[in-house]
């Protein structure tokens, strides 16, 4: 088996360290990206359906709301997490202390997935409100 020298390990160290950076960053990114696809793909939907079914009841006027309201905020937290994973890249360039904003960024991130599932469940009773109970 054949040794390496101490500079060709701190080398072979620097590109696997990149490449898992690179990963984790680009799944990070692609999940968020497909949460803010589908939030505003939602909200369209849902403008549309408001605008050509007409919203028939007081219920019906709070099942858009709220989704309307947790797709905008799933919005608003996924390009905020953009927003702080850069400032993170940076950090973690620049050999600072990254500690409290891996916990910011799992907190925004978990925080817009729990909104968007909020959603999903008004959508839902929209769906069902629509449907089963004749508006």
């Amino acid at each position: 088996m054949e040794t390496l020298s101490e500079e060709e390990y701190r080398e072979k160290s620097k590109v696997f360290y990149t490449s898992t950076l690179n990963t984790w960053y680009s799944i990070r990114l692609e999940k968020d990206k497909q949460l803010l696809t589908l939030s505003i793909t939602a909200i369209g939907f849902l403008v549309t359906l408001a605008r050509t079914s007409g919203i028939l009841s007081n219920l019906l006027k709070f099942f858009f709301s709220f989704a309307l309201i947790c797709f905008l905020l799933t919005v608003v937290l996924v390009l905020y997490s953009y927003n702080e994973n850069a400032d993170y890249l940076k950090k973690l360039l620049l050999s600072e202390s990254t500690e409290f904003q891996e916990c910011w960024i799992d907190l925004l991130e978990r925080f817009a997935n729990y909104i968007f599932m909020l959603a999903i469940f008004f959508v839902i009773l929209i769906g069902l409100k629509y449907t089963l109970w004749n508006g």
